[in-house]
């Protein structure tokens, strides 16, 4: 069983803190100087609690993000303090309980119709608490913190005011900070972290992009109008060509942005050959990561997008 000891404690640090890690990609983060350093204390009172010393806790609640980021670290190493750091899970779902708790009672977060970042990390540590009382491991009960706190959770910004957004920002880092905590204690037990994008297992943080999809179909004709009528319905400018030769094989061209989808269906009712999956979109700058279509061919590729986006 993982123990919460210094090691777990230095190598979830490490990953929160690694601007270009892929918890900081997950969010969407780039902390501030503010933002580092209530991290950089709230770490250090955790490690004193995993250690056996003192917690200092000589921050007032404050009202800005960084404040809030230190209250919550502060919360989760008290409650490691009055537990005891050992083998048991409960001794860190106590501290995300009590992380928790802190940033209820330091009034943290407005978000309007949406959950506070307060309440998501409440329903962690609930969550946490349900797996642990039920004798689950340490790797389950942080995959339930960070499963929750991840759920309806995106990168995108909401245009809200600027408590909302400062509440939205308190409940990235949340979210980064469990998801570390959850791949930290999986590499204790040598389970493959997450990709360099954030991704974990079943994510995929890739965008959706129009993509023009070629190939060759081998099934009878009633397969051959189940997978047309299908994938007419996922995209645009489908083509079909019939082989003279063999009535059994037809090559089809389709726009989609969804290509992931289609190619299941295809598989679905037969087998493709020389699938093959492009960008229709401009190519991405090198110099701003900023779409940029080359000049010969940049007015075919905005008329595909417009024909695309008119359907």
């Amino acid at each position: 069983m993982t123990p919460v000891d210094i090691h777990l404690i230095a190598a979830w640090s490490d990953l929160v803190l690694d601007d270009a890690g892929p918890f900081m990609l997950m969010c969407g983060l780039r902390p501030t100087e503010e933002e580092r350093a209530a991290l950089g204390r709230g770490f250090a009172a955790i490690r004193s609690a995993v250690l056996g010393e003192q917690v200092q806790d000589g921050l007032r609640s404050g009202v800005t993000v960084p404040d809030h980021l230190t209250d919550y670290l502060l919360g989760i190493a008290a409650g490691i303090e009055a537990t005891g750091a050992d083998r048991d899970p409960m001794s860190l779902v106590a501290g995300l309980v009590a992380g928790a708790a802190r940033l209820q009672f330091g009034r943290a977060g407005n978000a309007g119709e949406a959950p506070s970042a307060a309440e998501v990390a409440a329903r962690a540590g609930v969550a946490a608490a349900d797996l642990a009382t039920d004798g689950a491991d340490l790797c389950r009960v942080v995959a339930a913190a960070a499963g929750v706190a991840a759920s309806g959770w995106t990168a995108i910004p909401a245009p809200d005011g600027p408590a909302q957004a400062d509440d939205r920002r308190l409940r990235s880092f949340i979210t980064m900070l469990l998801a570390a905590l959850e791949d930290a204690v999986g590499r204790q037990q040598d389970r493959p972290g997450r990709a360099s994008c954030g991704a974990g297992a079943g994510d995929h943080r890739g965008r959706p992009f129009l993509a023009e999809m070629t190939f060759e179909f081998r099934g009878g004709p009633s397969a051959q109008a189940r997978l047309s009528d299908m994938i007419d319905r996922m995209g645009t400018d489908l083509r079909i060509w019939p082989d003279d030769d063999s009535p059994a094989v037809t090559r089809y061209h389709l726009h989609t942005n969804r290509p992931a989808e289609v190619t299941a269906e295809i598989y679905a009712l037969g087998t493709p050959f020389d699938l093959r999956i492009g960008s229709l979109e401009p190519p991405m700058s090198e110099r701003g990561g900023t779409m940029d279509a080359a000049f010969h061919d940049r007015e075919g590729r905005d008329q595909r997008r417009a024909d695309f986006d008119a359907r």
